[in-house]
């Protein structure tokens, strides 16, 4: 499932790849996700107490077949659903009935995936920004790096020979100031080494939280680091990758 404002660009690419695709046109995608979220799909099918996390299925409902995947953009447990659009208001009406079901937007959705660390199109990756860069490497299985034959192949391989002169970065604000995307990093020279791609208050740590990218070079120089906000140079505190622990049900040999 790609991201929307990649749609056009991406099916050009899956057209011209392969001859045996089929796009689903037809279907409304809906995430379930957090810790209770097993017992919730479970009233529909109990076949997804045997999925774990990144692996697919379908089940049948209401004589109509739903994918069904145990992932979701969020850090926590989940799943993610591609619905016919015929049943899929019925669906979300069952879905409501439960008592420990909400709705939620793009917006909650958001925090979870910032909390979590991961990386969203256009702001962490972009058409100049690489899997490399944003630390998803582990995502191009190893024989890839060999067989090649797939889009931006060459750059991808010379950063993973050569690294990269950037590094994808957590931070947390000292105090009660809000980071936010496109605000520059500085170093304690004042020189500008950066800036933050995504950043909000996260409810769960209770403080302004950040993803940046730093020249890895003034990183290694000095762990103190500065943003502008509002425009105040204002101390920031460098962390680690997730800012809270995922919560996937992994296989045990994970």
């Amino acid at each position: 499932v790609y991201n929307a404002s990649r749609k056009y660009i991406d099916e050009k690419i899956f057209i011209k790849k392969t001859n045996k695709y089929l796009i689903l046109k037809d279907h409304s995608f809906l995430a379930i996700q957090g810790p209770l979220s097993s017992q919730v799909v479970s009233n529909f099918s109990n076949e997804i107490n045997n999925m774990f996390f990144m692996q697919i299925g379908s089940f049948i409902y209401n004589n109509h077949s739903i994918i069904i995947s145990r992932t979701g953009y969020t850090g926590e447990d989940g799943f993610e659903l591609s619905i016919p659009n015929e049943i899929v208001h019925e669906f979300i009406n069952i879905l409501m009935s439960f008592t420990n079901t909400l709705l939620c937007g793009l917006g909650s959705r958001d925090t979870l995936r910032l909390e979590a660390g991961l990386s969203l199109y256009g702001n962490e990756l972009n058409e100049d920004l690489t899997p490399v860069e944003a630390n998803l490497s582990w995502a191009i299985s190893k024989s890839r790096f060999t067989t090649g034959g797939f889009n931006g192949f060459q750059t991808i391989l010379n950063q993973s020979v050569n690294g990269t002169l950037q590094k994808r970065i957590g931070v947390k604000s000292k105090n009660k100031s809000i980071l936010r995307s496109h605000m520059k990093i500085y170093n304690k020279s004042e020189k500008n080494i950066g800036k933050i791609t995504s950043g909000g208050f996260s409810p769960t740590l209770n403080t302004s939280i950040a993803i940046a990218y730093i020249d890895k070079y003034f990183l290694k120089k000095s762990n103190k680091l500065y943003c502008l906000i509002r425009n105040n140079i204002e101390e920031i505190e460098l962390t680690k990758l997730p800012f809270v622990k995922h919560n996937y049900r992994r296989l045990k040999h994970e």
